[in-house]
C-alpha cells in the first residue's frame, strides 16, 4: 500500500471543529468528523474522521482517529485506522499503529511502530484508560536519560 503526499492530506476542512491555541481540554475528546488541534488535550481521543494537531498542539493521552496528522507534540499511543503523516515539527512518544505512515525529515518520534498488526482492542475500546507497559517504559526511558545527561537539571 502507498501513501498519499502531503499536499493531498492538507487540504480546506468544511465542518471543521477547531480547538484553539488558548484552549486546554481534560478529559474524553470524542467528535465526527473533522478536528483541529491548536491548544491542549490531557486524555484519550476518539474520532471518526480526520485529526489535524497544529504546530502549537499538544496531546498528552491515546488516540484513535481514521486519519492523523501530526505537526505539534503527543504522548501516546496513536491508532490511525487509514493513515499517520507526522510533519517536520512533530514530536511524537509512545506507539503507533497504522497501515499506512508517512514521516517528514525532521520530525522526531520515541516509541514503536505497529504496521501489521492490529492495535490492541483495549487501545480501540477505551482510549481514555488504556496503558501500554510499552508506553510507561518509554516514559521511564526518557527520564532516566535526562538524569543522567542532564545532571544539573532537575527532572519531574
Amino acid at each position: 500500500m502507498t501513501c498519499l503526499s502531503r499536499k493531498k492530506h492538507i487540504s480546506p476542512m468544511k465542518n471543521l471543529m477547531t480547538i484553539t491555541g488558548n484552549s486546554t481540554l481534560k478529559g474524553e475528546l470524542r467528535s465526527q468528523g473533522k478536528v483541529k488541534l491548536e491548544g491542549r488535550v490531557e486524555g484519550g481521543g476518539l474520532i471518526d474522521g480526520t485529526l489535524l494537531l497544529s504546530s502549537s498542539a499538544v496531546w498528552i493521552g491515546n488516540i484513535v482517529a481514521d486519519i492523523v496528522i501530526v505537526e505539534g507534540t503527543v504522548e501516546g499511543n496513536i491508532v490511525a485506522r487509514q493513515k499517520l503523516l507526522l510533519l517536520a515539527n512533530a514530536r511524537v512518544t509512545g506507539k503507533l499503529y497504522s497501515s499506512c505512515v508517512h514521516m517528514e525529515e525532521g520530525a522526531k518520534f520515541t516509541g514503536m511502530l505497529e504496521m501489521k498488526s492490529p492495535a490492541p482492542l483495549g487501545l480501540l475500546n477505551d482510549p481514555f484508560s488504556y496503558q501500554s507497559e510499552e508506553n510507561q517504559s518509554v516514559k521511564q526511558f526518557h527520564l532516566e536519560y535526562q538524569k543522567h545527561s542532564y545532571p544539573d537539571v532537575e527532572v519531574a
